[in-house]
């Protein structure tokens, strides 16, 4: 899946995260028109992944740390989910 598609997806759980994140991804892109993080949007399988890739969390007003934590909460929960219903 792309960033997007795990954003959407985001927001159709209503996690209180994902309008942010798709606020700050469109913000993102708009501004920087090439580089990582366009190219970087495919293959993921993980929100953590879309979270950790989807844009540059140090320019965003929630900042480096609020979008560390919402990384961490999904990876604990993905890697949770995987180890027990494998």
């Amino acid at each position: 899946m792309t960033v997007d598609q795990l954003f959407q997806i985001a927001k159709d759980q209503n996690l209180y995260w994902a309008e942010k994140a798709i606020k700050n991804r469109a913000e993102h892109l708009a501004k920087y028109t090439d580089g990582i993080f366009h190219k970087i949007d495919s293959r993921l399988e993980y929100m953590s992944q879309a979270i950790n890739c989807g844009f540059d969390w140090v320019e965003t007003p929630e900042g480096n740390q609020y979008w560390a934590n919402v990384r961490r909460e999904l990876w604990q929960h993905e890697h949770f989910f995987e180890k027990h219903h494998s």
